[in-house]
């Protein structure tokens, strides 16, 4: 659940959809 968190504090600082940072993550 933390990274679920990070990913959402990530998207808002960098402007982006928490969707995309997960294909991020994913992406490696």
């Amino acid at each position: 659940m933390e990274e679920i968190l990070t990913v959402y504090k990530a998207s808002k600082y960098c402007n982006v959809s928490p969707k995309t940072i997960i294909n991020w993550i994913e992406a490696g």
